[in-house]
């Protein structure tokens, strides 16, 4: 694992089961909410790729996954919850 500002990133080597929980229970409670059934039931966390984490202190720590065919972008806390990138300021900001 490396740093780089507020961006973590993982080496092959340091990913294991516990960095993909987050993206299992946003999926999870998605599909218990009933959102976008159409799109969300269709969703398996092994059609992801990690991307990155990103360290926002005092706030959650946030981990960032790819899609492997629409090539969009989930960012969620440690809880499953999401959030989706704001432009704006030097990086942008999670809201």
């Amino acid at each position: 694992m490396r740093r780089e500002g507020r961006y973590v990133l993982w080496d092959e080597e340091d990913v294991d089961d516990r960095l993909w929980l987050p993206l299992i229970r946003f999926i999870a409670r998605a599909k218990d909410n009933g959102v976008a059934p159409w799109a969300v039931f269709e969703l398996d966390y092994r059609d992801f790729m990690l991307m990155n984490g990103v360290e926002r202190r005092p706030r959650p720590f946030l981990y960032v996954y790819k899609h492997v065919d629409s090539r969009r972008h989930v960012c969620v806390d440690e809880e499953g919850t999401p959030y989706r990138l704001v432009a704006g300021g030097t990086d942008g900001r999670y809201l």
